[in-house]
């Protein structure tokens, strides 16, 4: 398991700050296995089978019931010989943020089997399952009600063996500037300055880090934004061009077509159709 791969979460193209699915799966143990990391806390309920979580240089025996932490930016990967099932909560760490829990700079216990831990997240589960009002509103309020408690009841020292993160402080600085600054217009020199480092060391360790290049995870990034904006209908395409920080509308409809497969126009076209279909729907 000697590879490693950066995860990127866009969650400003979603409702909701979190990533949530339930996985179901059987790898071998003995596969080798591709390990991923992202700065987001993540959170894994087994709920059948049992398997094994390799997680930072440790790894560890899961089964149903246990809840498993994985602290942010260490690399992890899940294998069974047999089949495993579980939940997965992906929360964005400037949701934590918000909410006063530093997940960067905190570490919790790994791996936990209590019933009133259970009980809450089992809480997130029913409110992204059941149709109801207000559904937002009460997976938001599930899920802080679930980190208050383990912010609260499971912290532990930051210099734990095995939870060191697997990348620095200036690469946090550079990503976390990226993030602030995407709608601009942004050199690899400002970029690489944050990160302490000269622009050629720095493309290169931002490639390994991430698997991509600086400017691809910039325009992929950028294109998201892009896509919230023309869903409003209320932007032109030079208008949503300038707020996402492209330089004309040339280069931004290339890289908006590379990475969603549809020309700004016509992703444009299509979202109009559905405000204009929606009224008529509701009265039906």
């Amino acid at each position: 398991m000697e590879e490693k791969s950066f995860e990127t979460h866009r969650f400003g193209s979603r409702p909701l700050p979190f990533g949530f699915h339930f996985d179901t799966h059987a790898r071998d143990l003995k596969e080798n296995l591709s390990m991923h990391w992202h700065p987001n806390i993540e959170l894994l309920y087994f709920t059948n089978g049992s398997g094994r979580v390799f997680c930072g240089t440790q790894d560890y025996d899961v089964s149903a019931g246990d809840l498993f932490i994985v602290n942010a930016n260490l690399p992890h990967a899940i294998a069974s010989e047999e089949l495993v099932q579980y939940y997965c909560l992906i929360i964005d760490q400037a949701f934590c943020l918000e909410n006063g829990i530093d997940t960067d700079n905190a570490v919790f216990k790994t791996l936990l089997k209590e019933q009133r831990l259970s009980a809450l997240f089992e809480a997130v589960i029913k409110e992204y399952q059941t149709p109801q009002p207000y559904k937002n509103a009460g997976v938001r309020a599930a899920v802080l009600n679930l980190m208050v408690y383990i912010a609260r009841t499971f912290r532990e020292p930051r210099e734990k063996p095995g939870q060191e993160p697997l990348h620095d402080e200036g690469m946090r600085r550079a990503l976390g500037f990226i993030t602030a600054h995407i709608n601009e217009k942004l050199s690899l020199e400002q970029v690489a300055e944050k990160a302490g480092r000269s622009k050629y060391y720095f493309l290169r360790e931002f490639k390994k880090m991430t698997g991509e290049t600086v400017v691809s995870y910039m325009n992929k990034t950028r294109c998201e934004n892009a896509k919230i904006l023309l869903k409003t209908g209320r932007y032109t395409i030079q208008e949503v061009c300038e707020k996402t920080g492209f330089e004309d509308v040339s280069y931004f409809s290339k890289n908006f077509k590379r990475y969603t497969g549809q020309t700004p126009s016509f992703y444009l076209k299509s979202q109009n159709r559905l405000l204009e279909t929606a009224p008529a729907e509701k009265k039906s």
